[in-house]
């Protein structure tokens, strides 16, 4: 199966599960509507009822953003604080999804949509420690970016060339975004692999996956970043869509949020897109190793107890036939002992006749 058409496939894997579609864009709906709500609290006590505050409403007015940032700044940092732990909430919230879209993904025991989607939930606390493995990760990516913006800093050293150095300013930023991208493919294929051995070496894996991924860089690149143009396709379709609302009456109001919400939801497709793509190329690659199912010791100790049994058997067969060639000489032995016995009798009888 080429790229392009594994692509295609994680989009088919995300289109094919409204279900999984609808608890992702749950998730992020219960994760964003208190950073919402704080938000707008906070922007209402800083802004109030004036023209500006409804102004700003319709269209973006830096000038009153800046006035905002500077007057209120003590509310503004308090936010801030409170967004951050939110968003500590929700990249937990995505690594507890992102078990059980791959569970799901993989659909090994034909069970429910909801026992596979949270018994792959459950593997949490690996994925977790596969994040907190991956910071290592960011000591190589540090080094290259301090390269290259060394190298960049060289060549826009001239003050006079304004355009020059916007220009690379946007490298450094693209370069940076490129790197968060690459370990966060890292950190996919690592759960992919856990996902896939049920294994529970967060390093390992993550060790593994860093190999599976330099060795085939150019296809696992062009396959996360083919996804990333269908990515960009829904951003800028959002973003000409919401652009025609004009957001001055509660009909349209409420349009635009109906129309983020599905926004949302095609994003949380996307994710499902990327995890299954990268999971039928990693399987592509190296295959579906056989596993016991998961939670059985007992079943795990019968299956020891039935190859126990097997190999007694097949020693006993073993031994049964390194016995035979002996038990064949016996048998001639014995035939001819009673063939002698046999033919012994009548001449032993003709003789003692007168």
């Amino acid at each position: 199966m080429t790229i392009p058409a594994l692509a295609f496939k994680g989009l088919r894997d995300a289109a094919s599960r409204p279900k999984m579609v609808f608890v992702l864009w749950l998730g992020n709906l219960l994760a964003a509507l208190p950073l919402y709500l704080l938000f707008a609290g906070a922007f209402g006590a800083a802004v109030g009822a004036s023209g500006l505050g409804r102004g700003l409403a319709a269209r973006t007015d830096m000038n009153l953003v800046v006035e905002i940032l500077t007057t209120s700044g003590p509310a503004w940092r308090d936010l801030a604080r409170v967004a951050l732990g939110l968003a500590l909430i929700y990249e937990i919230a995505a690594i507890f999804f992102s078990g059980g879209i791959l569970e799901v993904l993989l659909e090994r025991e034909g069970k429910p949509f909801g026992p596979t989607f949270f018994s792959g939930a459950g593997r949490f606390g690996r994925f977790f420690r596969v994040s907190v493995f991956s910071l290592l990760l960011w000591i190589p990516a540090g080094a290259l970016f301090f390269v290259v913006d060394g190298i960049l800093s060289a060549v826009g050293s001239d003050p006079n060339r304004e355009q020059l150095g916007f220009d690379l300013m946007l490298a450094r930023y693209a370069l940076l975004l490129a790197l968060f991208h690459f370990i966060r493919m890292m950190k996919d294929y690592a759960r992919i692999r856990m996902a896939v051995t049920d294994s529970r070496g967060a390093l390992a894996a993550l060790g593994r996956a860093a190999a599976f991924v330099m060795r085939r860089l150019g296809r696992t690149l062009g396959l996360y970043y083919l996804l990333g143009v269908a990515s960009l396709a829904l951003l800028a379709a959002f973003v000409a869509a919401d652009s025609a609302l004009s957001k001055t009456t509660s009909a349209a109001i409420l349009a635009g949020f109906v129309l983020t919400q599905l926004f949302v939801a095609a994003r949380s497709g996307l994710r499902i897109a990327y995890l299954g793509a990268q999971t039928g190329f990693y399987l592509r690659e190296v295959g579906r190793p056989a596993r016991p199912a998961a939670g059985s010791a007992s079943a795990a100790q019968d299956a020891r107890g039935e190859v126990d049994q097997g190999a007694k058997e097949l020693q006993a067969r073993d031994e049964g036939d390194a016995d035979q060639p002996e038990r064949q000489q016996e048998k001639p032995d014995q035939g001819v002992e009673k063939e002698d016995e046999q033919g012994q009798g009548p001449t032993d009888d003709k003789q003692d006749q007168p």
